[in-house]
């Protein structure tokens, strides 16, 4: 397959990805996202395992174990049980919200030691930070509004990789 063609694929899909994040929201499309690509790459590991038996080579534990795990995970997050890509996001958001105080903290001190322009960009940025997590965490509409502003951008990006990729004249 041409790198061009490649390309092509993967803007597609990254554009179907953002329209289905700015549908169904974050969380529940990350999950089936993240099932079948592990799906796909088990399967292919698994595949890789049994040709290497055909042809009688040595049978690598590696991609045994890897491909089974992966089609394992896949089956859960497929079947919504035990195991989401939910709690992967929402631990972001505690972490951006740590992040935002950190900079709140380290601005007040670069503002006393450094530079006044440079602490109170510092401050600000942090407190966009904490905003926007308060904002997801404690307002459900601001999170169904994140999601779909997400899911148009990365669609976005989606078909400028794609437009790149179709007329570039170097990808051929």
């Amino acid at each position: 397959m041409s790198n061009k063609i490649a390309k092509i694929i993967e803007g597609a899909v990254i554009i179907a990805l953002g329209v289905l994040i700015a549908i169904f929201g974050g969380n529940e499309v990350v999950d089936i996202y993240f099932g079948v690509m592990s799906l796909i790459a088990g399967v292919i590991l698994l595949t890789l395992s049994v040709v290497s038996l055909v042809r009688k080579e040595p049978l690598l534990f590696s991609n045994l174990f890897l491909g089974t795990s992966l089609v394992v995970v896949a089956i859960f997050l497929l079947a919504r049980f035990y195991i989401s890509f939910g709690l992967f996001i929402n631990l972001l958001v505690l972490l951006l919200m740590g992040l935002g105080i950190a900079l709140i903290l380290y601005g007040v001190y670069v503002l006393a030691k450094v530079s006044l322009f440079y602490g109170i960009g510092q401050i600000v940025v942090g407190a966009a930070f904490i905003v926007f997590s308060c904002l997801y965490i404690w307002v459900p509409e601001f999170a169904t509004a994140f999601w779909i502003i997400v899911g148009v951008l990365v669609a976005l990006y989606g078909l400028i990789f794609l437009l790149s990729a179709i007329f570039d004249k170097k990808n051929k």
